[in-house]
This record gives C-alpha cells, sequence and structure tokens, in this order.
C-alpha cells in the first residue's frame, strides 16, 4: 500500500466531512430563520 496515496485518500475524507457539516450547519440555520419567520 502507497503511504502517500493514504494520505491524500485522508485529506479527500477530511475535505468531504468538512463540507458536508459545513452545508449542513448552513441548512440548520436556514431553516430555523424560515421557522421563525413563518411563526
Amino acid at each position: 500500500m502507497d503511504t502517500q496515496a493514504l494520505d491524500m485518500h485522508k485529506v479527500q475524507l477530511q475535505w468531504v466531512n468538512s463540507t458536508f457539516f459545513t452545508f449542513y450547519f448552513l441548512f440548520l440555520k436556514f431553516f430555523n430563520l424560515l421557522f421563525l419567520y413563518r411563526r
């Protein structure tokens, strides 16, 4: 197993995770604003 390829894979996974959590956080904030606005 190539260690460099493994490191690249880890970095890619971290990037995907951080992007997913950022979008999830923004979605929750948007949903809360929408809920407050409708009430």
